[in-house]
């Protein structure tokens, strides 16, 4: 999920420019995060009611470096400057306030474990979503991924390639929740395209005989290995009859069309859907026009 491990920011920072950038915030950001704005410093939150990051100007960045309550805490800081920085930690207030989004979508991607030196962060996991057969789902997807990256397909009908393995080999050992999945996910990756890849199942009979449960185990198996950047499923309507398997996605693409009317109609009802009060998905969505990205 993107800025996962984020729950609630602090912002400290006097006048129009903290307000501003509250409100900036508040629309660009997940309903789940919470932003607390403070206008003075004596106010900011002690270390026991405070967030998962702060986001602070000069008064408030020294009260917390003098600070003896936090000495030993060493909280996430973004410190707003009125200067360029090469500090990590530094971002100056004349800049865009996406490259600040940037920042804090960064620090979103919490360590999960450290392995003889090299640190692991959480995949982010993606659906590119088709309303209707997508004969260039692949090339679509190329566009979001790199080499490190997997594309999983979960179309309702495959390219049936019976010498190669597909999604539905691996929805097998899905359902048994075979211990080493990810292993197995390794075997039957193919490599093409700019990316590492397995296909859709000849049927979208396959993706059905798992559970939401299943779903759910897989997903965090995925999350939490720390093997992959990002892992993209490329579906169609058949990947599920449950409308609550999208919570599970950290964003969602819609493949949209201006040539078919009907096609651009259901994305826009689908990103109303994933938007609105009665959706459990909290990620970002967006809707492209697949004109743009294929020939």
């Amino acid at each position: 999920m993107e800025f996962a491990g984020i729950k609630r920011i602090i912002i400290g920072e006097e006048g129009e420019y903290g307000r501003r950038l509250t409100r900036y915030l508040e629309r660009k950001l997940p309903e789940r995060i919470r932003l607390i704005h403070c206008t003075r410093s004596d106010y900011l939150p002690v270390p026991e009611e405070g967030g998962d990051l702060y986001i602070l100007g000069d008064p408030f960045y020294e009260q917390i470096l003098s600070g003896e309550k936090w000495s030993s805490l060493q909280p996430d800081l973004i410190h707003l400057t009125y200067e360029d920085s090469q500090k990590d930690l530094d971002f100056c207030r004349y800049h865009a306030p996406g490259d600040l989004l940037e920042q804090i979508r960064n620090r979103g991607r919490p360590v999960l474990q450290e392995d003889a030196g090299y640190k692991t962060v959480s995949t982010v996991i993606l659906g590119l979503y088709s309303p209707v057969y997508e004969e260039h789902m692949r090339e679509i997807a190329a566009h979001y991924l790199s080499d490190k990256d997997v594309f999983l397909g979960v179309e309702d009908l495959g390219e049936g390639i019976r010498q190669e393995p597909d999604m539905g080999d691996l929805c097998y050992y899905i359902h048994l929740r075979e211990e080493k999945i990810l292993s197995v996910l390794e075997d039957l990756l193919q490599q093409g395209e700019g990316m590492r890849y397995l296909n859709s199942p000849a049927m979208y009979f396959y993706l059905r005989e798992l559970t939401l449960d299943d779903y759910q185990w897989f997903f965090s198996r995925l999350r939490t290995s720390g093997r992959y950047g990002q892992v993209m499923f490329g579906m169609g309507n058949g990947f599920s009859s449950d409308p609550s398997v999208f919570s599970m996605f950290d964003r969602i693409i819609l493949i949209d069309s201006r040539n078919m009317e009907r096609q651009h109609r259901f994305c826009e009802r689908m990103s109303d859907f994933l938007r609105g009060e009665f959706s459990s998905f909290r990620g970002e969505v967006e809707a492209i026009f697949k004109e743009d990205l294929t020939a």
